[in-house]
């Protein structure tokens, strides 16, 4: 599909790939930015199935964007 959904303390979130703006990441975590005031973190760490390498070349595949080093 071309939507994401997230799992948060308040409910589900859901977004379509081609509203993301920008992909960044640091040692830590995953933003994907929908704007410059809201975006998505995703920590490299709370991966239960995949690794944060395979989420990393999902995302680029599915936004056509490249992942920014911070």
């Amino acid at each position: 599909g071309s939507e994401m959904c997230k799992e948060t303390e308040r409910g589900e979130q859901s977004f379509d790939y081609s509203s993301v703006q920008a992909l960044c990441e640091d040692g830590r975590y995953f933003f994907l930015m929908l704007s410059r005031q809201q975006g998505n973190l995703f920590d490299k760490q709370g991966f239960h199935t995949g690794t944060a390498d395979q989420f990393r070349a999902f995302l680029e595949r599915k936004t056509g964007q490249t992942m920014k080093k911070l």
